[in-house]
């Protein structure tokens, strides 16, 4: 079921030191106790680790799914900037999150990094009339008794219209919002 939905995080990559680090903000313990109930419930701790950026791209293919890599318009200072967050969100003290479904992600803790290191907003321009239970329900179209049973767990929370920056909660849409942002008089990204 994590899985459905996608997965985003931040590489920082730098060849002229050989540095190739992914920062993943989805990490959790499958051994939690009653793990989907406190997964919808937004009750499971989640934590920041870092990995090998090209090894776990690869293992992530490996597993048949998809990779797409935005790569960031920044200034020198701004990268610095960056890695000097999540090097500071990676400390033991800093690592652990009570995750939130829709509020508090590894979707949206990126988005707050580059928001703060760009001092620019990162929203998707188009959102703002759908419920975030209207943009999760093609998720559950091949499973629907999956779907049922989280709109229960989840209540009517998600009921309500989801704002163009909390819109970014899922993975495909936080790329198209990064895709559309602006660092700055240039584009946010790059390439892709």
């Amino acid at each position: 079921l994590y899985q459905c939905f996608g997965h985003s995080a931040i590489r920082v990559k730098d060849d002229l030191l050989q540095m190739d680090r992914l920062y993943n903000f989805g990490v959790f313990d499958f051994e939690t106790p009653n793990f989907y109930v406190k997964f919808a419930h937004g009750d499971l701790l989640y934590q920041l680790a870092v990995s090998p950026g090209e090894d776990e791209i690869q293992a992530v293919g490996a597993n048949g799914q998809g990779v797409t890599e935005l790569r960031l318009n920044l200034s020198p200072a701004q990268r610095q900037s960056l890695f000097k967050a999540l090097e500071i969100n990676l400390l033991p003290k800093n690592r652990f999150y009570r995750y939130d479904f829709v509020l508090d992600n590894c979707s949206t803790r990126p988005r707050d990094v580059i928001e703060r290191v760009t001092v620019s907003p990162v929203v998707l321009p188009d959102a703002g009339k759908q419920t975030f239970r209207e943009m999760l329900d093609p998720y559950f179209a091949r499973m629907p008794w999956v779907g049922l049973g989280v709109w229960l767990l989840m209540g009517a929370n998600i009921d309500r219209p989801a704002s163009p920056r909390e819109a970014c909660f899922l993975p495909a849409d936080l790329e198209r919002a990064v895709q559309a942002g602006k660092n700055g008089e240039q584009n946010l990204a790059a390439e892709k």
